[in-house]
């Protein structure tokens, strides 16, 4: 996906036609075990890192 694709995307999520599925996240601290979660074949949606909250 091109940065020019990026402006549709936002309409796409806000009609309901893009849907984000979230296999599972990670605390910012676990960043190399979320990248090993995310190299596996089991993962059913995105993998996210989080950062810590201040």
């Amino acid at each position: 996906m091109s940065t020019s694709q990026f402006p549709g995307c936002w309409s796409w999520q806000q009609r309901g036609d893009l849907k984000v599925i979230v296999d599972r996240t990670f605390p910012l601290g676990a960043a190399p075990e979320a990248h090993t979660y995310a190299e596996g074949n089991s993962i059913l949606g995105r993998v996210v890192i989080v950062p810590a909250r201040q």
